[in-house]
């Protein structure tokens, strides 16, 4: 007895049952993707903790710039625009003195004046926020109330301490600034200052 086995063209499938094909496997897709979903966010309510201290673990990020660190300055700072600001900085002339390596003593020069708005305001503290390639913003060390700015344009020297948990290269500087102004709190913040972090020896 011979045996026959016929080889199926499959390049005679119909139009109809290619359609049916592709709408099921759009529904299977569709499926997969909301369970994944809820398997993701029943995850993250369970784990979310110890789930963001492994992304640390695994970015070397010890301290993030949490919404706790810096709330109180990002909320002030949402309402300033243009001739709300306290202070004004020219483009261009602030820096930071390089090269600077890992771990030395940031040595950063500010120029900048008061405007009319900001008369009567004085600053009480400042925070320094530095961002690598992350852009994710890390808080260095406090700026203390040295001087306060006139209404003519000064250079301010200050120097800063990096977080330790920020990585060699481009450097992004910005110091947020809490100030008083008859008796209400008010936020400003420099405008962006880059410099280079190299490793050092």
């Amino acid at each position: 007895m011979r045996w026959y086995c016929e080889e199926q063209d499959y390049r005679m499938i119909s139009p109809a049952r290619l359609k049916t094909w592709i709408e099921q496997a759009v529904v299977i897709g569709a499926a997969l993707s909301t369970v994944t979903s809820i398997v993701v966010t029943v995850l993250f309510m369970a784990f979310g903790d110890e789930i963001k201290s492994q992304v640390q673990t695994f970015l070397g990020i010890d301290e993030l710039a949490t919404k706790a660190d810096v709330a109180e300055v990002r909320d002030g700072l949402e309402q300033v625009k243009g001739e709300d600001r306290i202070i004004y900085m020219p483009v261009g002339h602030s820096y930071v003195e390089e090269p600077v390596n890992f771990g030395e003593v940031i040595k950063a020069h500010l120029v900048m004046r008061r405007t009319a708005r900001g008369e009567s305001c004085v600053f009480i503290e400042g925070q320094s926020l530095f961002s690598d390639y992350r852009r994710i913003p890390f808080p260095g060390s406090k700026v203390s109330p040295i001087k306060q700015i006139g209404e003519d344009t000064e250079e301010l020297y200050i120097e800063l301490r990096h977080p330790e948990v920020l990585s060699p290269g481009r450097i992004k500087l910005t110091i947020s600034m809490k100030y008083e102004c008859n008796g209400v709190t008010e936020f400003d913040e420099t405008r962006a200052i880059f410099f280079y972090l190299t490793e050092g020896n």
